[in-house]
């Protein structure tokens, strides 16, 4: 006997005379529609999956009874399954609709490459040279406004929430004063994407005494001197006593992994962790594309109690000195010597200087040829005659070794070897080479040819003439 495949609450059991000659089944209408042939069933399968709205590849799970020879005994012990109703996705969607809204809250451009920080699927024309560039600079170089505001808001955020963990928790390494942004970002030379933002947290360095030593490390040009600083304790109540190891000096890896440790249960924050280099800890975030590199300093003073520099981690447990102030004044200055002409020209150089066809320097060293080249270059007043200039006239700068401009540091260049300085040097000449083409072009008011060999320089993405 087949049972019926369908609903319980929709069969009904009666006797018949089957089962001991004395009861009889019969079926409701809705049981025989059930019991008809698989294709049928099918239908009627399919009928219940478009009013549930669950996937197509889903199916209901229908389990049947198995009939036996003891008639309706076994047919009354027997369970019909019902149809398991599908749940709805109501609840689903408005989960997955409120988590867009949340992200869409923090990232500005929902359609861009997380990668490169770009508009997907761009496909730029200019029909001038001047709005190549300009397109060029404001849909794939620059950073755009609302990426730059959120990530300064960011990291003020960030701040205040460091703030909250040094007075919630006594063993956090001491601050004093205020942060202080650095790196790119902060020295407006930040390229797409926005992937990393930088800051010095500054410690309290109170009963402190700094020792300094040079070691000699072999560079590109025979030995380069570093300075290596270990900081001793003089006072047993200085604030950074806590981190001391055994011999009374200040273990720089023990203040990365204490600050680590409390970053790591911050809301907002995905993950906390030192950098390779072991002079940073990272955070990433839930809902931006970027993270923080945040760098325990320890203000230096001189003996007017003014900041000549700070000590940062260098890795090994020491430390070694810097001052981003330095080279924040020596981009601004040579910027106004350029009325601000500068800072675009050098975010076009580094999307050169990142491209693929080459070998790549390191962005802090770059800067610092850009700064050198156009120190006293002529006023800029067109970015293809800039970029010109520059292409012609650094090679010189590479060539010969390349000190730390704060002269606190090793030499910018002294893990970069002379092969690698070939190989730019290549490049630069051969940039040299369509940059003079196009100008060439553009005063012949041939503007087809003139983009045609600015996107040899640049690569494919610079705008295509149309």
């Amino acid at each position: 006997m087949k049972s019926p495949n369908a609903k319980a609450s929709s069969t009904t059991i009666k006797p018949t005379k089957q089962a001991n000659s004395k009861t009889k089944v019969l079926p409701t209408k809705r049981a025989k529609a059930a019991g008809k042939s698989s294709s049928t069933t099918n239908k009627r399968t399919q009928k219940v999956v478009g009013q549930t709205d669950i996937k197509p590849t889903e199916q209901p799970t229908f389990s049947a009874a198995k009939a036996s020879s003891t008639g309706s005994q076994s047919l009354s012990k027997s369970k019909v399954q019902p149809i398991q109703k599908a749940k709805t996705s109501t609840a689903k969607t408005r989960q997955k609709k409120k988590k867009t809204t949340f992200e869409n809250k923090f990232i500005s451009e929902p359609e861009v490459d997380r990668k490169s920080g770009r508009k997907a699927n761009l496909d730029l024309k200019a029909s001038t040279v001047k709005a190549a560039f300009k397109k060029f600079q404001s849909q794939i170089v620059d950073l755009e406004r609302s990426t730059t505001e959120k990530g300064r808001t960011s990291r003020d955020y960030l701040f205040k929430q460091v703030k909250k963990l040094v007075n919630n928790h006594s063993d956090f390494p001491p601050l004093k004063g205020n942060y202080i942004p650095f790196g790119s970002f902060a020295r407006k030379t930040k390229i797409r994407p926005l992937d990393d933002i930088d800051i010095l947290l500054l410690l309290n360095g109170r009963g402190i005494n700094v020792e300094i030593s040079y070691q000699q490390k072999a560079s590109g040009y025979g030995v380069n001197m570093t300075a290596v600083c270990r900081v001793k304790i003089t006072d047993a109540c200085s604030p950074l006593q806590a981190f001391a190891d055994n011999k009374g000096y200040v273990n720089s890896i023990k203040i990365l992994n204490r600050i680590k440790h409390h970053l790591a249960y911050v809301t907002n924050y995905l993950k906390a962790d030192k950098n390779r280099r072991m002079q940073a800890v990272t955070l990433n975030l839930k809902s931006h594309r970027w993270i923080f590199d945040i760098v325990p300093a320890i203000p230096i003073h001189d003996y007017r109690d003014k900041v000549t520099h700070f000590l940062i981690p260098d890795g090994y447990g020491n430390w070694i000195r810097t001052n981003p102030k330095i080279d924040a004044q020596s981009i601004t200055s040579v910027n106004t010597q350029h009325k601000g002409e500068l800072l675009p020209v050098l975010r076009l150089l580094k999307y050169w200087n990142e491209r693929k066809h080459k070998p790549s320097l390191s962005s802090y060293y770059f800067e610092t040829l850009v700064v050198k080249t156009f120190q006293y270059a002529p006023r800029i007043t067109s970015y293809p005659a800039a970029l010109e200039y520059f292409f012609q006239h650094c090679s010189s700068f590479i060539i010969s070794s390349c000190p730390d401009p704060k002269r606190l540091g090793e030499a910018l260049d002294a893990n970069v070897s002379w092969d690698t300085k070939q190989k730019i040097i290549t490049a630069l000449r051969n940039a040299a080479n369509h940059a003079s083409h196009a100008i060439i072009a553009e005063s012949k008011n041939d503007q087809k040819t003139a983009i045609y060999w600015w996107k040899k320089v640049f690569g494919s993405e610079f705008p295509d003439y149309g």
